[in-house]
């Protein structure tokens, strides 16, 4: 049986992420392309392989950048993974944009220093169906 990382279980993504930030480690990068196609959003990025040793379990990270005018805007998602077969079945199929899109399970995004869960309703990471969460910060930063 393969493990789902507990952050993805968490209601508040502030705390999944802290939970990823301090226990996964990078055990495979996968570099900013792969099979014709950039495994990242916008300008530049990357995916790497993370294991969280504390849930035994995996999680594929996709890091981009965008280059604005004045400032850079950076975006990352954690997409819980069953180990390295997936996480390249993933960069097989889905560029950056499409694994967004397409990701049959809840995910945590990252944006600067904003957390939130997948933006559309799906599986949850034990296969129910869950509604996005978000934190009292990103209702505030969204009404700006």
């Amino acid at each position: 049986m393969t493990n789902t990382c507990e952050a993805f279980f968490m209601d508040d993504p502030r705390k999944a992420y802290e939970h990823i930030d301090k226990h996964a480690v990078v055990v495979d990068s996968y570099g900013s392309s792969a099979f014709g196609h950039d495994l990242y959003v916008w300008d530049e990025g990357y995916r790497d392989l993370l294991y969280c040793p504390v849930c035994d379990a995996y999680i594929l990270k996709q890091k981009s950048e965008y280059h604005g005018m004045e400032d850079d805007d950076y975006y990352s998602d954690y997409f819980p993974v069953s180990g390295s077969r997936e996480a390249e079945e993933l960069n097989l199929y889905f560029n950056g944009y499409t694994i967004e899109q397409k990701f049959p399970r809840r995910y945590l995004m990252k944006t600067n220093r904003m957390f939130s869960w997948s933006l559309h309703p799906k599986e949850g990471p034990d296969g129910e169906t869950s509604v996005p969460e978000s934190t009292p910060e990103d209702d505030t930063a969204s009404s700006t």
